[in-house]
């Protein structure tokens, strides 16, 4: 007699956007989910959806933090505790996207019968006509993925200098190509993206994501020698003393800075 599978583990980052067709088109599906959902906000309306989300589904872990703590330290945070619950793996989703019919469990299948070992898995989803890629279908990466247990055991975490968001994903998947870990992509169509959307619910963080961007990226452009295509450092900061490795107690502050 086979044994009940583990949880599949689902954390999601909230800042202005109730994700509603994420969590519709998840629940119900015949899969045992635990969510872990940070929220980054201030709105009591959505404090108070997200609360009563909690409050009638199964294993939820809910962290209402209210206040914009970083993409990379939650997500940080929920791989850990996700590891530490036993789920069988953990997905790092938007709050603007949706699987598609059938499509959460197609990726979980998918992300289950992986042969070897593999940096992320993550799966093509059809961008939404505010995206700069509309109506094209790509891969979703961080949108929509799971870090490999190899990733885990040879780069370890997400940096956390890269704050609130944006480039704490490109700065991974360098550090995964130094490693010589592969993407391992759900080339069906499994996901409805509507990217941006958190930023056209809130005016702040429309502003915020204008600055943090510009911020990360030189962040990124030093760490490495180069936007992601022409960096060439094999260590951060082009730094003996680092590692590409980053411990979950280290992702603060990983590094000897320049």
């Amino acid at each position: 007699m086979m044994g009940l599978r583990k949880l599949i583990g689902i954390t999601v980052s909230v800042y202005s956007n109730y994700p509603e067709a994420l969590f519709q088109s998840c629940i119900g599906r015949g899969v045992n989910i635990r969510w872990y959902i940070y929220y980054h906000g201030k709105d009591f309306n959505l404090l108070s959806k997200l609360k009563k989300f909690s409050e009638n589904n199964k294993n939820v872990i809910f962290l209402p933090y209210m206040k914009n703590r970083g993409l990379a330290k939650s997500w940080n945070d929920a791989i850990q505790m996700s590891q530490n619950y036993g789920d069988e793996f953990c997905i790092i989703a938007n709050d603007d996207i949706k699987f598609k019919d059938g499509g959460f469990v197609s990726f979980v299948d998918f992300v289950r019968n992986i042969e070897g070992d593999y940096g992320l898995a993550t799966v093509l989803g059809q961008e939404g006509e505010n995206s700069s890629h509309a109506g094209q279908a790509i891969s979703q990466e961080f949108a929509c993925g799971v870090i490999g247990k190899k990733a885990l055991r040879e780069i370890g975490f997400l940096d956390q200098n890269f704050t609130p968001a944006y480039f704490e994903d490109t700065d991974y998947i360098y550090r995964m190509r130094l490693a010589g870990l592969t993407i391992a992509l759900d080339e069906r169509v499994l996901v409805e993206h509507e990217r941006s959307k958190t930023m056209r619910s809130s005016s702040e963080a429309k502003g915020l994501v204008s600055e943090a961007s510009e911020r990360n990226r030189k962040l990124f452009i030093e760490k490495w020698g180069g936007d992601f295509h022409s960096a060439h450092f094999k260590r951060p900061f082009n730094d003996q003393r680092n590692s590409i490795y980053i411990s979950y107690e280290d992702s603060d502050h990983p590094y000897y800075m320049p």
